[in-house]
């Protein structure tokens, strides 16, 4: 049987960059209706007008990465068929480098966050994180083996990938939750390594495939969006929502959310928006992660005025635009740093300087 290898050379389609954009924002509303809004106000959670934004956040953690992961799939194609020194330059150096300088920038916010009767004593946490795979920027990392194990797959025989993409499809759900012996940090790292591996293999190596997908008669968004909620009803039966449901979940809010995405770009301003979002969803990722933790640093820590912390009114009103604006403001932020960091001598905020890249590093 012959070797499975990436389409040949395609033009990008808007209707990725749209699915792209959809998943990073999503990751964004994710982060501030969790752990931000529970940290800095948690009395959100009892007003009706922010259970929309928390229900939108719940229903979607089993869509939201494994959709980043297809289309970053997707979009490796290419890069997996050059050779190893350009595959560092294109497509390795920029990831590992932003990671690595954005999780030493955060380290201070986090811990003191985290620990502030002992911030120090969160550095064995943060060393963790830079040498195993990260915590808040996990996802770099994890690009760079899915993208380097791709490499050494071209050409590899087609029931072998398609095995092996299965076998991780498996085994990831089984493992969440046993890996506690690897620590905090590497655990639910390699969990997320099997979880997602999958994804990626089918957007790297099976387009045709998601291609197929995005081509579907629009019925099948209603389908998907059944089976999604169906699927929703059944996670309450325990072992089985784990190995069987979630995927299931898991598949159907894909499906709907290309199919959404393919709806989408028929509107000439989400086309443009999509591939200007698209275009920028690495200084989304780190910034808005980095500017979380400050806020919520600022917000409970530091006294500010006659009491601690910045007091939020409470309110329905409050509750209801808390996610929106932070939402706005840590993303119009990212956007602006990412516009300004050339102008500032900053580009290395985001791009992998030459010493590191070998040559001039490609921004992703």
């Amino acid at each position: 049987m012959t070797g499975l290898g990436p389409a040949s050379a395609r033009p990008r389609q808007d209707w990725v960059d749209i699915a792209k954009a959809l998943a990073i924002l999503l990751i964004v509303v994710y982060h501030v209706t969790t752990w931000f809004a529970g940290y800095v106000a948690p009395w959100v959670f009892e007003h009706r007008s922010f259970i929309v934004w928390r229900e939108l956040s719940r229903v979607l953690v089993p869509v939201r990465i494994p959709l980043f992961f297809l289309v970053s799939g997707l979009l490796a194609q290419r890069a997996i068929t050059r050779p190893w020194g350009d595959l560092w330059r294109s497509r390795f150096a920029t990831p590992l480098w932003v990671f690595a300088i954005w999780t030493c920038l955060i380290a201070a916010p986090w811990s003191f966050r985290a620990a502030p009767g002992d911030p120090a004593g969160h550095l064995p946490m943060v060393v963790q994180s830079l040498l195993l795979a990260g915590t808040h920027f996990w996802y770099l990392p994890a690009l760079v083996v899915y993208i380097a194990v791709a490499k050494v797959a071209v050409g590899r025989p087609r029931w072998a990938l398609g095995a092996s993409a299965l076998a991780t499809f498996v085994v990831g759900p089984l493992l969440v939750g046993h890996l506690d012996v690897l620590g905090p940090v590497l655990g639910p790292n390699v969990e997320r390594l099997f979880l997602f591996a999958v994804w990626f293999c089918l957007g790297c190596f099976a387009p045709s495939l998601v291609q197929r997908v995005s081509t579907l008669r629009y019925r099948w968004l209603i389908v998907a969006g059944a089976v999604f909620a169906f699927a929703w009803t059944l996670v309450p039966l325990g072992w089985l929502a784990q190995r069987v449901v979630v995927p299931t979940i898991t598949i159907a809010g894909i499906v709907a959310l290309v199919l959404i995405s393919r709806i989408l770009e028929r509107a000439a301003v989400v086309r443009t928006w999509g591939r200007y979002l698209a275009r920028r969803t690495l200084p989304i990722y780190v910034v808005h992660a980095f500017l979380l933790e400050v806020l919520a640093l600022v917000m409970t820590r530091l006294p500010i005025g006659a009491s601690p912390g910045l007091a939020l009114p409470v309110g329905s009103w409050t509750a209801a635009l808390f996610v929106p604006v932070t939402f706005a403001l840590v993303v119009a932020a990212s956007l602006a740093l990412d516009a300004v960091a050339p102008r500032i001598g900053a580009r290395w905020l985001f791009t992998a300087p030459r010493l590191v890249a070998g040559s001039v590093a490609v921004k992703m």
